[in-house]
């Protein structure tokens, strides 16, 4: 028998989730054997840009050099937190000290990389956002990159 909790916890059995699942499959979709209208698709692509993007044509890409330069501020950190002090080489995070939405020109530069604990970046995230007012020209960019890739 299922049962409904609060939290992280399962909403229901092993069993009901199990059984949901074979008949999700294959024929018992509703979605088997339709396709989307190329209207549908349209949408789809207008509404998530970053899916069509690959490679240089995605808004992320950086030349290629940033995991070479992302291994340069661990190691010159030596895999620290650089507000806590946290050193746990598998969870560190790299993070631009000015936004590289604001800063595009300090995208590569070594100096303005700090490696950070996700707390610790999270906390620097929502401080990032207040002082810059990040989240809207991030939004702003991924726009107008994503009408420049599709023109």
């Amino acid at each position: 028998m299922g049962r409904i909790v609060k939290g992280n916890e399962q909403f229901a059995s092993e069993d009901i989730r199990k059984g949901i699942s074979e008949k999700m499959k294959g024929e018992g979709n509703y979605f088997y054997g339709r396709e989307h209208s190329e209207e549908t698709k349209q949408k789809i692509r207008e509404h998530h840009p970053h899916l069509n993007m690959r490679g240089e044509k995605h808004f992320n890409w950086k030349g290629g050099v940033w995991q070479t330069i992302r291994r340069m501020a661990l190691r010159r950190d030596d895999y620290t937190c650089q507000r806590c002090g946290l050193r746990e080489p598998s969870i560190m995070v790299v993070d631009h000290i000015k936004p590289k939405s604001i800063f595009p020109e300090l995208l590569l530069v070594l100096e303005n990389l700090e490696v950070l604990c996700p707390n610790d970046h999270a906390r620097k995230s929502v401080l990032d956002e207040k002082q810059y007012n990040v989240s809207s020209i991030k939004k702003k960019q991924k726009k107008l990159i994503y009408a420049r890739n599709n023109s």
